[in-house]
């Protein structure tokens, strides 16, 4: 859904800059669904290093790699056209008044936000169903497969004290974005925020 989101919402060969672009995922799947006539560089941005080692990997000469923090975005001004992030918002959330500058600083006036980011569910059987999920199931899962890498009960709690779509949008609002609004996903376990700069 964010792939098609930009493709749909954004102006032909946009600047796009992928913010926390881990691996390289999302920068992947832009590139293989967008019209093939369009070779305009891909952005990828995280703090890991060895992250962007693995992403540069998957795509070389395709797309442009930084290793920078989203509270610092190592861009001009008014210099792209959509900014991207999946599912790393929620683990800037000290940080994020600074992020959310330097997003509106970057985007070009009339640029596009498309912030997909994981949340807790309103509806109160999914939503018990969900919190079990996090509390139980998958911290079992994580330490069988992550063993001594498994991060414990940071993923969960970044999840639950996220903010809801409805506070989050308000956030992007007095940040001076405009035309907010999100998507849910998969009942609500998932939210698609969109906002653009005047």
């Amino acid at each position: 859904m964010l792939v098609e989101s930009v493709l749909k919402d954004t102006v032909p060969n946009a600047v796009v800059i992928d913010i926390g672009t881990g691996t390289g995922d999302l920068i992947f799947d832009y590139m293989k669904t967008r019209k093939t006539t369009d070779e305009t560089p891909v952005v990828g941005i995280d703090l890991s290093f060895s992250m962007l080692l693995r992403a540069q990997s998957k795509l070389k000469g395709e797309s442009h790699w930084i290793q920078a923090s989203a509270e610092k975005l190592p861009l001009g001004s008014n210099s792209c056209d959509a900014l991207v992030s999946a599912f790393t918002i929620r683990n800037l959330k000290k940080i994020l008044p600074q992020t959310l500058k330097e997003m509106w600083r970057v985007l070009k006036p009339g640029g596009k936000l498309f912030l997909l980011e994981m949340t807790v569910p309103p509806y109160w059987i999914l939503k018990t169903l969900h919190h079990l999920y996090l509390k139980t199931i998958l911290p079992i899962v994580g330490r069988t497969v992550f063993q001594k890498e498994w991060s414990g009960s940071y993923l969960s709690e970044t999840i639950l004290h996220f903010w809801s779509p409805d506070q989050f949008c308000k956030i992007l609002t007095e940040s001076r974005f405009q035309n907010v609004k999100y998507q849910t996903i998969t009942g609500g376990i998932a939210v698609l925020h969109n906002a653009s700069k005047p």
